[in-house]
């Protein structure tokens, strides 16, 4: 019986605890989601009682135990809201996947797993993501600035040329564009998680 009020406790606590809102995908904010019942439960299983013991070799393996728990716990959290309550493994690893692979197979396959988002919430992030873009694209050149650009500070660039189908036969079909990436070191760029915490999913998809 006791397993069982354990397990009612956590159930409750994870009904309870928020889901993930936005798309920065930090180690703060998927400890933020994962409720610390939980945390503990999984700590200790993971760890065993090494976790307990205040030593040097405790210390060394709380890093490697830290990723385990917050992965097998993220996944309880979405799986126990029936995919209502996104974590930033299933943001980061959906997203991830489909850019990687472009295979809708492989995200569905992913998510029946229950460690990803569904390919259709994959494709609400990639819709906001995209919708976001436009918002910063420059009506007279149309170049994307980058939001966490800063004024005054020294930026790199890297261009290249795009050629796709450059050597057919009749010249159709072809396609050539030039590509320009700019960046910024130091510390006075601005975040950009910071404009991530403010996108929703998207109503609409592609």
């Amino acid at each position: 019986m006791s397993l069982v009020h354990v397990a009612l406790k956590i159930r409750g606590d994870l009904l309870d605890t928020p889901g993930h809102k936005d798309f920065s995908v930090s180690e703060d904010e998927a400890i933020d989601c994962v409720p610390d019942s939980l945390y503990m439960l999984l700590r200790l299983i993971f760890g065993g009682q090494k976790v307990l013991e205040d030593d040097d070799s405790a210390e060394e393996d709380e890093e490697r135990v830290r990723r385990k728990v917050l992965s097998v716990a993220q996944d309880i959290v979405y799986c126990t809201s029936g995919g209502k309550k996104w974590t930033p493994k299933h943001v980061r690893l959906g997203t991830t996947l489909h850019q990687a692979t472009r295979s809708k197979d492989l995200v569905r396959l992913f998510h029946k797993a229950g460690h990803c988002l569904s390919y259709e919430q994959v494709l609400q992030v990639d819709t906001s993501l995209a919708e976001f873009t436009l918002t910063t694209l420059d009506g007279e050149t149309g170049a994307v600035i980058p939001p966490n650009m800063v004024d005054n500070n020294f930026i790199h660039y890297t261009c290249d040329n795009i050629d796709i189908l450059d050597e057919t036969l009749d010249g159709k079909n072809t396609f050539h564009a030039t590509q320009m990436a700019a960046w910024q070191r130091g510390g006075t760029a601005v975040n950009p998680d910071n404009a991530l915490k403010r996108l929703q999913p998207s109503t609409k998809c592609p």
